[in-house]
């Protein structure tokens, strides 16, 4: 079957037309309540799967302006010792998919010389600072270096960081009472 050109410019017409009307009577109606929920949904949805990147940007400016109180409240040291940690136990499910081998270098040279209390002496906020000052290639911090972000689950935000010669930076940043705060790192 074959639709000659005019006939395929008058169904097109005929749709958008008909999705106007459509959207103009629905607009029209007497479902006030519908109408507010479905806002109301809608500003929800775009709240939650926009807070992350703002968290993101708190935690830039903090980085840019040197602020300790701010980083101290946007990172959880501990919950991201705890993924390395579990990310090194071969039967524990970790947030960490994969591991450069100069992140592996660097915890074998850390167990050498810390032996088991590694993760505590290595993993500090100095640490993760210095990770993610590393990354800061332009005067914008490192927000312009973003390659990847995706949600894994409804509390779990995962970004990827890329700057040239230097290993990918994946950061998990865990949803929690007090907000969206940095859970895992690695490269």
């Amino acid at each position: 079957m074959r639709v000659e050109k005019s006939q395929l410019v008058v169904m097109q017409r005929f749709a958008r037309r008909s999705t106007r009307i459509y959207l103009r009577r629905w607009w029209q109606c007497e479902c006030r309540p519908k109408k507010w929920l479905l806002l109301l949904t809608v500003l929800l949805a775009l709240g939650y799967g926009s807070s992350p990147y703002v968290m993101l940007w708190q935690l830039n400016q903090a980085l840019l302006h040197n602020e300790q109180a701010t980083f101290t409240a946007l990172v959880d040291v501990d919950a991201v010792r705890d993924a390395i940690r579990r990310r090194l136990n071969k039967d524990d499910i970790s947030p960490i998919a994969e591991i450069s081998d100069g992140f592996i270098d660097w915890l074998d040279a850390g167990i050498r010389y810390h032996g088991v209390t590694v993760l505590e002496k290595l993993v500090t906020r100095e640490w993760l600072r210095e990770q993610l000052r590393a990354r800061m290639v332009t005067p914008r911090g490192f927000l312009p270096a973003l390659t990847a972000s995706s949600f894994m689950d409804w509390h779990t935000f995962q970004v990827q960081i890329v700057v040239e010669k230097m290993p990918p930076l994946v950061l998990g940043l865990q949803l929690n009472t007090q907000g969206w705060r940095v859970a895992m790192l690695s490269y």
